[in-house]
């Protein structure tokens, strides 16, 4: 007896809610209210979910928390810098008259000089590319309606599959905080990785790695800006007649594209930068090799 009290009371709170509901058209505002009501219990946790998506791609990705550590990379990498510029003008002072060798001193001493620049600068330089991803996908995000990332009264059978697939939806959008919190604590301590990635990238036999390392976190920090082209350009097919019935289906579908993506280069940006490591090694190697045979 009590749970059909409790149910009949269930039943009751869209009336109560629906302040147009009248005698005369109660067989219309009933049904809807009823729905939105249920929307509304549906929603409410989502809103908190969704503002957490939102927040982890469209704010700046807080890099001073790794400062320190940036402090103390450059501290380190500053100590090869004496030994590359001796190196390069040795070579150019041994070069004689051999024109290619003394130009190839000189391009080594300008991009010796280059790197400190950029190494020494890379603190502001990564902060700065930060702020404009950020920039960039707060005004593409910005565009979206944002009743397309919650669920809406459109036409009854949207409805029915809204409710149907909503977990389905709610679990999509943990696993896209799963992976952009993952995106943005390395991003956070990407500003250590940076001026390795360029110090690297200025050292020939390591140029493979630096250049892998560079993709790897320009590529995760613009994903947040592809993200949001992608939720909008699902909130755009929306207004289309051909998907106008199947909101969940397209909802579902933008977000497991970003989650596609991001796990994508995640993962391609740890390959790529392992097999830069390779060949980096291997090109040290030969050369090593040449130069004893020499």
């Amino acid at each position: 007896m009590k749970y059909f009290i409790f149910l009949f009371l269930f039943l009751l709170m869209p009336i109560a809610l629906a302040d147009s509901c009248s005698i005369t058209n109660l067989g219309n505002c009933l049904p809807e209210a009823f729905f939105n009501y249920i929307l509304d219990l549906i929603n409410t946790p989502l809103e908190w979910l969704l503002g957490f998506v939102q927040s982890l791609l469209t704010e700046p990705v807080d890099a001073s928390v790794y400062d320190e550590i940036w402090a103390i990379v450059v501290y380190i990498l500053s100590m090869f810098y004496g030994l590359l510029l001796v190196y390069s003008g040795i070579t150019f002072m041994i070069s004689g008259y051999d024109v290619a060798k003394r130009e190839s001193a000189k391009e080594s001493l300008k991009n010796i000089l280059i790197m400190i620049f950029l190494v020494q600068a890379s603190y502001f330089i990564y902060v700065l590319i930060l702020d404009i991803n950020s920039a960039l996908t707060t005004s593409v995000y910005n565009l979206i309606d944002s009743d397309f990332f919650i669920f809406s009264i459109d036409h009854f059978g949207d409805i029915a599959s809204q409710i149907m697939f909503g977990s389905s939806y709610l679990i999509v959008l943990l696993v896209t905080i799963i992976i952009l919190s993952i995106r943005y604590l390395i991003l956070s301590f990407g500003v250590a990785l940076f001026p390795i990635a360029i110090f690297f990238y200025f050292i020939e036999p390591l140029k493979g790695m630096g250049k892998s390392l560079l993709y790897f976190l320009g590529i995760n920090i613009f994903m947040s800006f592809i993200a949001s082209i992608i939720l909008l350009f699902g909130s755009m097919l929306l207004e289309t007649s051909l998907f106008t019935d199947g909101k969940i289906f397209v909802m579902i579908s933008s977000f497991l594209l970003v989650d596609i993506l991001l796990i994508y280069f995640l993962f391609y940006g740890l390959i790529m930068g392992a097999v830069g490591v390779v060949l980096g090694w291997k090109v040290f190697g030969w050369i090593k090799t040449l130069g004893s045979k020499v």
